[in-house]
């Protein structure tokens, strides 16, 4: 089979991603296996390389390019969101190393069945995998005008999204609109002929059209959300993106990994409950040298960042650790590293610290309850002060005295004219 695909970046990937024997690595995105032969050279002689992808061309593609390296290629036909589940129908819990290379291979814009090129001609398909059933022809001819506005907007970025959407309703409902030509020449009517640097005007209209189809955000925004327990400790994850909507996702998803709270600058004290998972690699995008651009023009947009779990640093600094036993057996395993006594003094005045902290803590707590239970007994004490006040002074007033001596002593006021002899 044919398969034709250049691999991007791949010195600036081996860099990041180091790959070594004894290891395992995930390749969510396999294509023609350009990458994943170099992993796979690097990590000779036996380190082993779990390469997913959900088309079966590029999974036949890839075991024939490297048959040569036996049972150390593990070839699945699957999306990387599937990548926990088969890590674990395979065995392997975690890897060293994650590579996801999300562009567009060679093979896919080259190939006529497949509708992904406007340049030439063919049926609109776009699907990455021929088994889902939506594809470009029943979206671009099924779609609600509003959806269609929505995904151009959203997806191509594409300033004349509206203008777009209503010409595609308007031709439909004469004719269903069924090659890539079709479309691109629509496009062209409507968005102008060209645009800065020669790029045609549907460009942006094909990728927010193959994103949609595929599902290519909502998939990486999926994987993301806790990809870095694929990793183990010192494991390496690198992503190389191709346009400003998947590189925002990473790079957001990347800076969160390796915040250590989540909370608003201005809050008094943490209440996310996050910590740190991740250290960045790269505080900005690695980009294609000259060269690769000039033999490889699509590799112009790729920008590539990467992470690594920060338990490397601490351990290369102190042989610190602070796994559990049976964690430490199976990070010993993998690694060939034992833990120190350093590693175990250390280890275990962290966990005081944090003991003495957390005893702080419900002391302020405690004192916090105490002081405010003696400001309502206060609060109760002065108002029972105040209503006996109260009573007595009702109590000495001349009426009040005047009533008891009649009801009580048997005195009564005497009577005008009357003289009383007192003893």
């Amino acid at each position: 089979m044919d398969y034709r695909h250049v691999p991007v970046m791949v010195k600036e990937v081996m860099e990041l991603l180091r790959p070594e024997a004894h290891r395992r690595y995930l390749d969510g995105t396999l294509g023609g296996g350009g990458h994943a032969a170099e992993i796979l050279t690097h990590s000779g002689p036996d380190g082993r390389v779990l390469g997913l992808d959900w088309d079966g061309e590029a999974i036949a593609a890839a075991k024939q390019r490297l048959e040569e390296f036996g049972e150390r290629l593990v070839a699945r036909r699957a999306n990387f969101t599937e990548a926990r589940e088969i890590l674990k129908e395979i065995g392997w819990d975690q890897v060293h190393g994650v590579l996801l290379d999300l562009g567009l291979s060679s093979h896919h814009v080259g190939s006529a069945d497949r509708g992904f090129s406007f340049q030439l001609g063919a049926r609109l398909d776009m699907r990455m995998d021929r088994r889902q059933a939506l594809d470009a022809f029943r979206l671009v001819n099924t779609a609600p005008v509003r959806e269609l506005e929505r995904i151009l907007r959203e997806y191509g970025e594409e300033r004349a999204a509206r203008r777009i959407a209503l010409a595609v309703d308007q031709t439909r409902r004469r004719k269903p609109i069924e090659t890539t030509s079709e479309l691109a020449d629509l496009v062209a009517r409507v968005a102008g002929r060209t645009r800065g640097r020669g790029i045609h005007p549907a460009t942006r209209t094909f990728q927010a059209l193959r994103i949609a189809v595929n599902r290519e955000l909502q998939n990486l925004q999926g994987f993301l959300e806790d990809a870095y327990d694929l990793l183990l400790p010192e494991g390496r994850m690198v992503i190389i993106s191709f346009h400003s909507l998947e590189d925002r996702l990473v790079k957001t998803a990347f800076r969160k990994w390796s915040s250590n709270c989540l909370c608003p600058p201005r809050a008094p004290f943490c209440r996310c409950g996050w910590s740190q998972k991740t250290k960045l690699l790269t505080a900005r995008p690695l980009i294609p040298c000259r060269e690769e651009v000039q033999m490889n023009p699509r590799a112009r947009p790729a920008k590539l960042r990467g992470i690594e779990v920060p338990i490397a640093v601490v351990k290369k600094l102190w042989g610190l650790s602070l796994f559990g036993r049976r964690q430490e057996e199976r990070i010993a395993a993998e690694t060939g590293r034992q833990i120190s006594l350093p590693a175990l003094f250390l280890g275990l005045s962290l966990v005081g610290l944090a003991l003495l902290h957390v005893w702080l803590r419900l002391q302020v707590i405690h004192l916090g309850y105490v002081l405010s239970t003696t400001s309502k007994v206060q609060s109760q004490l002065e108002q029972e002060n105040r209503e006996l006040q109260l009573e007595l002074a009702t109590l000495t007033s001349p009426d009040r005295l005047e009533e008891r001596a009649r009801t009580r002593l048997g005195l009564r006021e005497p009577e005008k004219d009357q003289v009383v002899i007192l003893p």
